[in-house]
């Protein structure tokens, strides 16, 4: 049996917030590590530096009352009861600075692996060495360091879509503040509150799911983390982030406000998608501008196009969306060569939401994997009558809310792409996570070592089929930051294989060939035919 990651935890004297209560929860209740000892630091507070303006400390007041759904992940709760019988020694500034002494001789009897800090403490050479694995910090980066002002606050006010949160590690091995954990998450540009609690909530993911892949693979896997998670120069230039006086912090307040207010107003919660296509050679070259529309009923819209062109035909595969039962099924449109939509057919639906229709061909027959997420599984469909009979196979995984499942075969090898939500109380946010099997029918399927391969919500949902031109593989994914489907990237895979995974983004395409789009997140290319979504606001009193 492997010994446990022994863990030292970091805290200031009292209360914690409760996003740190619940990485020390998920520690304890784990069997890969255990807390060996709990250093107390009293943090003094220099008053200078937590005066806020008046308007400022009104608008998170304001904020706290509309938003008060949230868990509150700041909050702050005792975790005396939860860290009884484990040994708490406190310590001063200076023991930060000088390993000497007898508080520290009695930290170093504990051996710690890790030690977590939870707070602004900084510690030198001497004291890092200490720790096997290092010592850990989590940080959200939008760098405002005075503490007069939340974090998420400026993202909120200068619409800034995502928001940029860190793992840090520091001991002799790495230096200080090596990355071992990226992610950007979507920002919210109605509350700091929302901002901070999807962040810091955020953390009782990233630090027990590493701690879990350290304890399994060994210190290799922080080497791996910091090249991966890289962070240069240019990067982290830093921003100008200043607290707001009273005149900016007012004036803020009401643009929020006022934002708030008329979207509620003019805007229903339903949007409006729609289709676009072309006929093009490379994918790279379409203009969408000039693309044909296909435009549902206004009962419904139409989304996650998948098209398979045969015998003349065009026959596209979708999300067809009933606003008034407020659920998805799968629809057929078939199209002429001229692109005129000629039949329309319901050919999946169930009692849960069925959407994104992936579609493949395998051994002369067609497949599908649409999106089952409320169902909580992967499911494969095998077409018995083209276009519009399919039958179920198998589910390929289950208990698991999967979006957006897309498949590629390559090197004798099936690839499933999935994106999953692990933090589940922001459904917003979710990471890329790959598996591999030798064998498309099988429960099977082996997950990456590199899990989740792609943690930046600009980049990892995907938007479509993995397609070749060119001899070059690309990977059409969403940009989900600010709002769910603002845009859709093309990306070369660069590396595929059972140990490794590398992306680069070659392009991205935002929904602005027309002033009222929104959004526009699948992108599909297939025998020379590029097929889009797109969608608008559904505004209040329009018929």
């Amino acid at each position: 049996m492997k010994d446990t990651i022994k863990i030292g935890i970091i805290l200031n004297d009292g209360d914690v917030s409760l996003w740190i209560c619940r990485v020390i929860e998920k520690i304890l209740d784990s069997e890969y590590a255990e807390i060996k000892v709990v250093i107390d630091h009293q943090e003094k507070i220099d008053s200078n530096k937590t005066k806020k303006s008046f308007f400022y400390n009104l608008h998170e007041r304001l904020d706290e009352l509309v938003f008060n759904s949230r868990i509150d992940y700041n909050k702050h709760v005792s975790v005396s009861e939860i860290l009884a019988g484990i040994t708490r020694i406190s310590i001063d500034s200076d023991l930060c600075k000088n390993s000497s002494g007898n508080a520290f001789h009695e930290i170093s009897k504990y051996d710690a692996d890790i030690f977590l800090n939870f707070t602004s403490l900084s510690f030198s050479e001497s004291v890092l060495n200490h720790a096997r694995f290092g010592i850990w910090r989590y940080s959200i980066e939008d760098k405002t360091i005075t503490k007069r002002i939340s974090n998420g606050y400026w993202e909120m006010v200068k619409r800034i879509p995502a928001l940029e949160v860190v793992l840090r590690t520091s001991n002799s091995t790495f230096g200080n503040d090596t990355a071992i954990y990226r992610s950007w998450i979507p920002a919210n540009y109605n509350s700091i509150h929302l901002n901070q609690d999807h962040a810091y909530g955020l953390c009782s993911v990233i630090i027990p799911r590493l701690l879990k892949q350290l304890y399994q693979s060994g210190f290799d896997t922080l080497n791996k983390l910091a090249v991966k998670y890289k962070i240069t120069d240019e990067e982290y230039s830093g921003s100008d982030f200043h607290p707001p006086s009273n005149r900016v912090a007012f004036k803020n307040m009401l643009t929020i406000v006022f934002r708030y207010i008329y979207n509620r107003l003019v805007y229903k919660n339903s949007w409006n998608w729609f289709l676009a296509f072309t006929f093009d050679k490379n994918p790279f070259n379409s203009a969408p501008e000039s693309f044909q529309v296909l435009v549902p009923p206004k009962d419904r819209f139409w989304a996650d196009p998948f098209a398979i062109c045969r015998n003349g035909k065009i026959f596209i595969f979708i999300e067809e969306f009933l606003y008034r039962t407020n659920k998805g099924h799968i629809t057929m449109l078939e199209l002429d060569i001229n692109g005129k939509l000629l039949h329309t057919e319901k050919i999946l639906e169930n009692h849960y939401h069925m959407s994104y229709p992936f579609l493949f061909e395998y051994n002369g027959n067609y497949y599908m994997i649409p999106e089952t997420y409320e169902n909580k599984t992967i499911q494969l469909y095998t077409c018995k009558e083209f276009p519009g009979k399919w039958n179920f196979v198998m589910n390929l995984m289950e208990n698991i809310a999967a979006m957006d499942t897309t498949l590629f075969f390559h090197n004798n090898k099936w690839w499933l792409f999935t994106a999953l939500n692990e933090s589940y109380n922001f459904p917003d946010f979710v990471e890329l996570f790959l598996f591999y099997s030798t064998d498309l029918f099988t429960t099977e399927w082996i997950p990456h070592p590199n899990n989740p391969i792609v943690t930046d919500v600009r980049n990892a949902r995907p938007a479509g089929s993995i397609f070749l031109h060119e001899n070059r593989i690309y990977r059409p994914s969403q940009d989900c930051s600010g709002r769910y489907g603002s845009a859709y990237n093309l990306n070369q895979i660069i590396e595929l294989s059972e140990t490794a995974y590398e992306e680069v983004l070659v392009s991205k395409t935002k929904a602005d060939w027309e002033p009222d789009l929104k959004g526009t997140h699948t992108f599909n290319f297939h025998n020379n035919f590029i097929i889009i979504d797109a969608y608008r606001f559904c505004k209040r009193f329009i018929i």
